[in-house]
């Protein structure tokens, strides 16, 4: 019996044939999957969606950026820059995390919005990046920064403006569980109230059902959940930020709660894992007159 099970086990060389051979395979994999995901990851798309108000007499466009996390495209984000100059947007919408906590690296993003300004006006609401470091005493010059190059700094705050003959309201607020019950009531009882098109940045998608029950807005940018960061083909986004596994809401345009709501992937990461089948965003809203 013993004899027959020596020749029934395979022999060392072929075990270690097939060992080299699975190693080998697993490093290929993962330098062909660092070579085609680090490209992708270092080229955003441009997607484009369409919202539509009778409070509009012309066409508005909006570009939004969100979740940069201090990534770059091109020389000082001379890549992201021209393109947003070529799409001539009438304003500009930041939804936040465009640095990285903890992160004194302000610069980049302090120049990207100096550029930008030089296209269209900017209104920039926090992300938890961002919100985190200035409540805990890090990057406090940010805000005067941003202010310094132009920057509308929307915390909890309105403004009306006037663009290419129509009246909007830009709100903007970071809102989480504790924010939102202490500040925001207040700030979206007069906000939704106002009789033109609204248009209100909002950090986290995650928490828009909840939070915003009784105050519709005309259109809402979000960002957070980076698309899902790993999107399984035939399966989708597999986790997000703030709302766990096989998350709902992680990129497009819907209706949520009487508002229109676009959820943008984002432009960068700021988590160890890469992003996969999953593109950096740029943003493009035209609201449509009737």
């Amino acid at each position: 019996m013993n004899r027959i099970a020596n020749k029934q086990r395979t022999p060392p060389s072929a075990v270690k044939k097939w060992v080299a051979f699975l190693t080998l395979l697993c490093l290929a994999v993962a330098v062909v999957s660092t070579l085609i995901f680090g490209f992708s990851n270092g080229q955003f798309e441009t997607t484009f969606y369409q919202a539509r108000s009778d409070q509009l007499s012309e066409n508005v466009r909006v570009v939004q950026l969100s979740d940069l996390h201090l990534n770059q495209f091109g020389d000082n984000n001379s890549q992201l820059v021209e393109r947003i100059r070529t799409l001539e947007p009438d304003l500009i919408a930041i939804t936040g995390d465009m640095t990285i906590a903890k992160n004194t690296s302000l610069s980049p993003v302090v120049d990207l919005c100096r550029q930008l300004g030089e296209i269209a006006p900017v209104y920039y609401a926090w992300g938890n990046h961002e919100y985190g470091d200035i409540m805990n005493g890090v990057n406090t010059t940010l805000p005067d920064q941003l202010e310094a190059v132009g920057v509308h700094i929307l915390d909890y705050q309105s403004e009306l403006v006037e663009i290419n003959g129509n009246q909007l309201s830009i709100g903007g607020m970071y809102a989480d569980t504790g924010t939102f019950y202490r500040d925001a009531p207040a700030f979206l009882e007069e906000f939704c109230r106002q009789e033109c098109f609204t248009l209100l940045l909002t950090h986290h998608p995650e928490l828009f059902d909840e939070l915003m029950e009784g105050y519709p807005v005309d259109l809402a940018l979000c960002g957070h959940a980076h698309g899902g960061l790993i999107k399984l083909p035939g399966i989708g986004a597999l986790y997000a930020p703030g709302q766990g596994f096989f998350p709902e809401l992680t990129q497009g345009c819907m209706k949520r709660l009487g508002s229109t709501v676009v959820i943008s992937r984002g432009l960068g990461t700021s988590s160890i894992f890469p992003r996969f089948n999953n593109r950096p965003e740029l943003v493009v809203v035209d609201i449509d007159c009737y």
